[in-house]
């Protein structure tokens, strides 16, 4: 996806930011980080962009179309135009962020802004910021040699494959609030989501990486919200459909809203259901799930994890449904009243 071959780090800056509830502010750095050898630059570089992988961008928000409302996509666009000033900006950076910190699960870290030149995405050579906070060290082993013999210490410091929040912003697509890729690996631990929500303020970018996964949580959020809550829609007609949709865009490549709906559902209401959900969904998440699109395989691999289809029963069994609905029966024990399932099969594996 991010191709830094020929990239170069142009400026590190890094200030300590507190939480805002302690009333401690920024700790500012007086100069930027000086870069001594290739070495460090290389691991500078794993570091800063070797984690953005999937293929998945956003946009900074333009409330009435403009930069200027959005405080960090506003920042953003004067260390474009002024690169040489990025360290007295990513002070102003690291005010926002600490304005921000607000929430009780949020903790104090550093803040790292740097430049670079010279990265390759979908084919242009475009500049970037990079912004990351750490705000967890590992401890590791250093083994050290003297003469015959050895010494073991323990330090403590980051390890260079794994950030916890970052942020690419590309110097493309101004017009639509710049590309910007993103990592947030706590944003489900209940800190309010500051970083992206907050911090950043991005919206989802409007392409086929996006229309995709919203397409398919369209299609969950359906069988959860609308079909659990009739009786004759089970557990395993649940996975049935699941497996239906996993199938389509798996195996094709342009998505088809009257093909998918018919290969889901056989019934001709219960299309005309999904349909109506479909726009109550766009409405109410603000996205865009138009009638076709090129399906993005990152897309549907980012959330695999909604085509699981367990049913689980009790504490005793579960049960996994990766196919044929006619090869799973539902029904109650007349002697004992205990509901049960029968599978039929061909062979043992």
């Amino acid at each position: 996806m991010i191709d830094s071959s020929a990239c170069a780090i142009q400026s590190v800056s890094i200030h300590h930011v507190a939480v805002n509830v302690d009333d401690v502010g920024v700790d500012y750095s007086t100069n930027p980080v000086a870069i001594g050898s290739d070495n460090l630059h290389e691991n500078l570089l794993q570091y800063f962009l070797g984690s953005f992988k999937t293929p998945e961008f956003f946009n900074f928000k333009m409330p009435d179309d403009s930069l200027d409302a959005n405080p960090m996509g506003s920042l953003a666009e004067e260390i474009f135009n002024n690169p040489n000033d990025i360290h007295e900006l990513s002070k102003r950076i690291a005010d926002l962020l600490y304005m921000k910190s607000n929430h009780p699960k949020i903790k104090s870290g550093d803040l790292i802004v740097t430049y670079f030149d010279d990265i390759l995405i979908d084919d242009e050579m475009v500049s970037g910021i990079g912004i990351y906070k750490n705000e967890e060290k590992d401890s590791f082993l250093k083994f050290i040699k003297r003469g015959p013999d050895y010494d073991i210490k323990v330090d403590q410091g980051i390890s260079i494959s794994r950030i916890q929040k970052a942020c690419l912003i590309l110097n493309t697509e101004k017009e639509d609030g710049y590309k910007v890729c993103l990592i947030d690996k706590n944003a489900k631990e209940g800190d309010a989501a500051y970083w992206k929500s907050e911090f950043l303020s991005l919206r989802n970018r409007v392409d086929n990486f996006h229309i995709t996964r919203d397409t398919i949580q369209a299609t969950k959020s359906f069988i959860d919200e609308k079909l659990k809550l009739e009786a004759e829609v089970d557990k395993a007609d649940e996975a049935a459909i699941l497996n239906k949709a996993q199938e389509y865009f798996k195996s094709l490549e342009r998505f088809n809203e009257a093909e998918y709906e018919n290969s889901l559902f056989e019934d001709d209401n219960r299309r005309l259901e999904f349909q109506n959900y479909k726009r109550e969904y766009e409405q109410s998440r603000q996205v865009e799930l138009p009638d076709q699109f090129d399906i993005s395989q990152p897309a549907v691999k980012s959330v695999n994890s909604v085509f699981k289809s367990v049913i689980k029963l009790d504490r005793n069994f579960h049960i996994y449904v990766h196919g044929d609905r006619t090869k799973i029966m539902r029904g109650i024990d007349e002697a004992t009243g205990k509901k049960f399932y029968k599978l039929y099969y061909d062979v043992e594996a």
